[in-house]
């Protein structure tokens, strides 16, 4: 059976008024948030569709060992049912 649940890790900055997001193995996925709740949102969106064009999806990281992160960062997995994700914005009236 097709798991539809995808999680991929994202860093998370806070700039004093935005917690921006970018995750670490989907290059030029990125959003932000004026509150932690409202980033992880952004990122399931952001997520969801950069996703929704890709057949085959990246392998998620999972050693952060080797990853220094400043004071005002974390690092934490954003996960999205890509089925609910495509029958919510997939569908298309004709």
């Amino acid at each position: 059976m097709k798991n539809p649940l995808s999680v991929f890790p994202a860093l998370f900055t806070y700039d004093g008024e935005y917690y921006n997001v970018d995750f670490i193995d989907l290059k030029g996925c990125s959003t932000f948030g004026s509150t932690i709740q409202e980033a992880y949102s952004m990122a399931q969106d952001a997520m969801g569709l950069y996703l929704d064009n890709l057949i085959n999806f990246p392998k998620p990281s999972l050693d952060f060992s080797n990853t220094s992160l400043k004071k005002n960062q974390f690092i934490s997995f954003v996960s999205i049912d890509m089925d609910d994700y495509r029958r919510k914005y997939n569908n298309k009236s004709i």
